[in-house]
């Protein structure tokens, strides 16, 4: 597979979700979407190293500006319960993500349950999250 076809395989998966994925389009392979302006999804189609790669990611929090060690201590106790996700941090933001390599298996179908998936997670954890910090 080439990276143009993994393209057309996320612009299809982004279609069903009933989105133009033109006007999606960030610049070539990247797109986001947003789920009623709560739920932001990035989402990559890239090359690196001579593999393809498909990624999402979806920011759902702010680090918080005192006890960073026992926020983060949360985060690893909660990232055993994901399934094809976890959390990362760049700069002071949290995010739920899931990379996945292309070997042959990821389909429109297998692309948009990630993008599913992804968006449930940072719902789930933006309200749980919200309450506990407030």
């Amino acid at each position: 597979m080439k990276l143009q076809d993994l393209i057309i395989k996320l612009e299809i998966a982004i279609s069903k979700l009933g989105i133009n994925p033109g006007q999606a389009k960030q610049a070539e392979g990247q797109y986001n979407i947003s789920k009623d302006q709560k739920v932001q999804l990035y989402m990559d189609a890239f090359e690196e190293n001579g593999h393809l790669f498909f990624q999402v990611l979806s920011p759902f929090t702010n680090l918080p500006e005192t006890d960073q060690p026992a926020f983060l201590m949360k985060l690893l106790k909660e990232n055993h319960g994901l399934v094809d996700a976890s959390f990362a941090v760049i700069d002071n933001t949290v995010f739920i993500k899931n990379t996945t390599e292309e070997k042959g298996q990821l389909t429109e179908e297998h692309i948009l349950e990630n993008l599913q998936r992804i968006a449930y997670y940072t719902e789930l954890f933006t309200e749980k999250w919200q309450t506990a910090l407030h």
